[in-house]
């Protein structure tokens, strides 16, 4: 398991490092055989994290929730196979069909990244509606636990695989009116 929580200082190179000492590794590749499954693809740190796992040879199923054609655009960058996955991670159907179909497709999934959060307003905590709170939380914990829970089986049952959670600086000074955020990232 590899957990980065600092969301504005991350070294991608650092993290497939990790991944590829993590996985099992064969025929001198860096990956296993099977996608890295990137979550929040369609978002700007998630596209770069799998544009760097597709450069350096990982398949990759791509996920994303409402921007299909910006996954879609991390797609045309990357020669290696590539699908893409629409799914509501607060759903735990959908996320029953996306590992399905993500594996269907790729045979195996070898590693997790999880980029995903929607983009929240920047309120005091004094000012943020609770379903607002809600909402982040139900994302970025519950579909993160969801999604986790749901992949390990598939990952136990081919040798293991590695998880990455990307975070947030705010671990380590929580910005002004950033905890809509910052708290759901601290409570993964």
């Amino acid at each position: 398991w590899i957990c980065d929580q600092q969301y504005a200082i991350i070294n991608f190179e650092a993290i497939l490092v990790a991944i590829c000492e993590r996985n099992a590794m064969s025929d001198n590749a860096l990956f296993p055989k099977g996608a890295a499954l990137v979550v929040g693809a369609s978002g700007g740190i998630g596209g770069k994290v799998a544009e760097i796992l597709g450069r350096d040879g990982s398949d990759l199923a791509l996920v994303y929730n409402r921007k299909a054609d910006a996954a879609q655009a991390v797609a045309t960058k990357v020669a290696t196979h590539t699908s893409l996955h629409r799914c509501d991670v607060t759903d735990p159907a959908a996320i029953a069909t996306l590992i399905e179909t993500a594996v269907a497709e790729h045979g195996r999934i070898h590693t997790l990244v999880w980029a995903a959060g929607p983009l929240v307003d920047q309120l005091y905590l004094a000012e943020t509606p609770l379903e607002k709170w809600r909402k982040a939380f139900e994302v970025e914990v519950h579909g993160f636990f969801a999604l986790v829970t749901a992949l390990i089986p598939h990952m136990r049952q081919h040798g293991g695989g590695s998880i990455v959670h990307l975070g947030s600086a705010g671990h380590l000074r929580w910005p002004d009116r950033d905890g809509l955020s910052v708290a759901p990232k601290a409570s993964n």
